[in-house]
Formats: C-alpha cells, sequence, structure tokens
C-alpha cells in the first residue's frame, strides 16, 4: 500500500510529465529559482537596511542558509529516504546534481530559511517571501524528487533556524 505521501508526489510528478507548461515551472522553479530568491533576498536585504546594519543582515541570512543546509544533511542522511522516482521506479524531469536522501527538501529548507529571515524582520515582505518558498518546495515535488513531507520538514527546519538566527543575531 503506498501513503499518502506517495500518491500525491506520484501524481504531482505525473501531471507535472504530461503537461507542458507546469512541467515547465516545475523545471524552472526546482533549478533555478533558489538562486534568484537568494540573490534578490540578499539584494533585498542590501536595499532595505541601515548602512551600520547591513553585513550585519546579510550574515544572518547566510548563517540561516548554511546552518539549515547543515542540519538538513544531518537529518537526511541519518534518516536515508529514497527519492519517490527511487521508489516509484519512474525518470525523475531533472536529476539532483548530488544524490542525497529526500527528507528533508535541502532547497525548501533554504527557501524557507531565506523567506523566515526575511520576515522577521518585515512581514509583508516575508510572507511574500514564504509564498516563493512554497513554489520552490512545490517545484522540487512536480520533478519528482521530493514528498510533500520532505517539503513540510524543510520549511520547519528552514523557519527554526532562521528563528533561532534572529534570536542570536537580530
Amino acid at each position: 500500500m503506498i501513503s499518502f505521501d506517495g500518491v500525491v508526489a506520484r501524481n504531482f510528478s505525473a501531471i507535472a510529465r504530461t503537461h507542458e507548461w507546469i512541467k515547465h515551472v516545475s523545471l524552472f522553479g526546482a533549478r533555478y529559482l533558489i538562486f534568484i530568491f537568494a540573490l534578490g533576498a540578499m539584494l533585498w536585504v542590501w536595499n532595505r537596511s541601515q548602512e551600520q546594519e547591513r553585513f550585519l543582515r546579510l550574515f544572518e541570512l547566510g548563517l540561516s542558509g548554511c546552518i539549515s543546509w547543515g542540519t538538513t544533511l544531518l537529518i537526511s542522511y541519518s534518516i536515508g529516504r529514497l527519492r519517490p522516482y527511487q521508489t516509484f521506479h519512474f525518470e525523475p524531469l531533472f536529476r539532483p546534481l548530488i544524490e542525497t536522501p529526500s527528507f528533508p527538501s535541502g532547497h525548501a529548507t533554504i527557501a524557507f530559511a531565506i523567506a523566515g529571515t526575511i520576515f522577521f524582520h518585515d512581514r509583508l515582505a516575508g510572507i511574500i517571501c514564504m509564498g516563493v518558498a512554497l513554489l520552490v518546495g512545490c517545484s522540487r515535488i512536480g520533478i519528482g524528487v521530493h514528498y510533500p513531507t520532505d517539503i513540510f520538514a524543510g520549511a520547519v527546519v528552514g523557519l527554526v533556524v532562521a528563528w533561532g538566527m534572529h534570536v542570536l543575531i537580530g
């Protein structure tokens, strides 16, 4: 019996593989959006921060991303969950450059760490960033490399680390 998580991942990926526009949005979101989002967040922090605190805010943003990514690697190798395309034996739209376990999603973790860091300084901008982070996560499901719970766990890790960095630095 396939779990609900597996059904959602397999079906969402199947839809992305059969509908061209969903396929292209998923590929863009999974491959490029995280880099554009990170660069945009750095520019936003630079432009919105007082001159004397710019580097501190950029440090907070970078440290949130790095610590959340490291935490994700520790968790993922401890759990060792296979990716949906490995479990259900289909060809993903795009294979990860580095094969790591599926749970939690590193892309979602970093995206939500960025969004959380922005949120703790500007609520409205942070909510918009949460939407972008969610798009990053959903695109990873669409290309067939993550389950919904991978994205959820990544969001939790990213937001907790961003909160911790805000308490320590912010």
